[in-house]
């Protein structure tokens, strides 16, 4: 009886054990996974924010109604709020749905847009957490700490095929001179030299 008492509770102790390590790496993947796909969605609705998260559903007045100059004359700054505003919510409302260990704090919630060309721009995000391992207790006998902080950090290229291609083309149309009647054919091939540079480096 007295054998059996111990591996009865040499069992148990480490059947709380497992399921706390296990409860641990899931949130881990949880956080990295809610994350990547926050990030992911929210940049390919980019230039459309007032479009669902969830779906990325957008409407055809949407389409109609997109403005030309989205990324200049200050509206950059705007869009970059609203995306910004769209990632915290979405980010937050599928950490609650998803979690189950017990919250130490409110999540943080970061997002930036960084812009690297004049038609290019990418979302990085992060998203820390601390809370407290479910059967935590066990955990200090095996001198690990039952509460844990992580930070997942995700990156993504927003979308906009539309503005890409306006921003090319004015690019080709500004660098021609063919529109003032130019005959000095040197001017002509730099220019056309540093359109080809251009085009590369997009």
């Amino acid at each position: 009886m007295l054998e059996a008492l111990i591996v009865y509770m040499v069992t148990i102790f480490l059947l709380f054990f497992i399921l706390a390590l296990f409860s641990v790496f899931y949130h881990l993947w949880n956080m990295q996974t809610i994350a990547n796909e926050t990030a992911a969605l929210v940049a390919q609705t980019y230039k459309f924010e007032d479009s669902p998260v969830d779906t990325g559903s957008v409407s055809l007045k949407q389409l109609c109604d997109m403005d030309e100059y989205r990324y200049v004359l200050g509206n950059s700054k705007g869009l970059e709020r609203e995306n910004v505003s769209r990632i915290k919510d979405y980010a937050e409302r599928r950490l609650d749905h998803t979690s189950f260990v017990k919250k130490v704090v409110e999540p943080k919630i970061s997002a930036e847009v960084k812009s690297h060309a004049l038609a290019s721009r990418h979302l990085e995000m992060t998203l820390s957490e601390s809370f407290q391992v479910p059967f935590g207790d066990i955990l200090d006998y095996f001198g690990y700490n039952s509460t844990i902080t992580y930070e997942a950090k995700a990156y993504a290229n927003c979308i906009d095929v539309i503005d890409y291609i306006g921003t090319v083309d004015y690019a080709k149309q500004q660098t021609a001179l063919s529109q003032f009647g130019s005959a000095v054919k040197m001017i002509n091939s730099i220019l056309k030299l540093c359109n080809h540079i251009a085009e590369y480096i997009h």
